[in-house]
């Protein structure tokens, strides 16, 4: 995702809802990058 939707989306959430249910944003972003990053990077042995 682009970083200015990343900060309009919490903002957004903050104005209708409150700042705690806003955080939830960059926690699924956060959990998606450590998904990405722990399951798309697999270490193994050099072809010869």
């Amino acid at each position: 995702m682009d970083g200015s939707i990343l900060r309009t989306i919490p903002g957004l959430i903050a104005d209708v809802w409150n700042l705690q249910v806003a955080f939830i944003v960059p926690l699924i972003a956060c959990a998606c990058v450590a998904c990405c990053g722990s399951k798309g990077y697999k270490v193994g042995r050099a072809h010869k």
